[in-house]
């Protein structure tokens, strides 16, 4: 029988995935990894660095923090739409198990 933990413990791993694999998806689609903008002075220098991954241990931590709340047009709306009813649902197992003590 399935009980609240494992259901959030479900979506947890499900974020986190989501959340690792989302910085290198987009990457690979030539997306940026974060939302903030660096300046390159030098041109040439900017094309070989735009070829190059610009990933980091930062926004991968962050891109898995983003799916637990709203992850800011890194997925499409209709996907973010989706999710919201699995946030919905892992805050009220939470609120459930912390202030209610119960569902385990």
């Amino acid at each position: 029988m399935v009980n609240d933990m494992s259901i959030a413990y479900g979506i947890i791993i499900v974020f986190i995935l989501i959340g690792i694999s989302l910085p290198f998806i987009n990457t690979a689609f030539g997306h940026p990894s974060t939302s903030t903008n660096i300046e390159i002075v030098n041109s040439e220098t900017g094309e070989a660095l735009a070829t190059e991954s610009s990933l980091s241990i930062f926004s991968i931590f962050f891109s898995v923090s983003k799916m637990f709340f709203w992850t800011f047009g890194d997925l499409p709306f209709w996907l973010d739409a989706i999710f919201i009813s699995v946030r919905l649902l892992l805050g009220l197992i939470i609120a459930r198990n912390v202030w209610i003590g119960g569902g385990a």
